[in-house]
């Protein structure tokens, strides 16, 4: 297994947390994170920016939901 750690509950700044999504992947990939869920208090926009984030960083092997 790659990846082996999952992390399914983050915030982003979307919510009430200080850092990106994108910031959110870059750290998850760093640090071997293969799978993290944005789960922003009433939106969905930390979730669609870093799918399209996700997209952009041809090394990224993080699942995202």
């Amino acid at each position: 297994m790659d990846k082996p750690y999952v992390d399914l509950h983050i915030h982003s700044f979307y919510s009430d947390s200080s850092m990106s999504p994108e910031e959110i992947i870059e750290a998850a990939v760093a640090n071997g994170v293969g799978t993290v869920a944005i789960v922003d208090h009433n939106t969905l926009d930390g979730s669609i920016m870093a799918r399209t984030s996700r997209l952009r960083l041809k090394e990224l092997a993080t699942t995202l939901y």
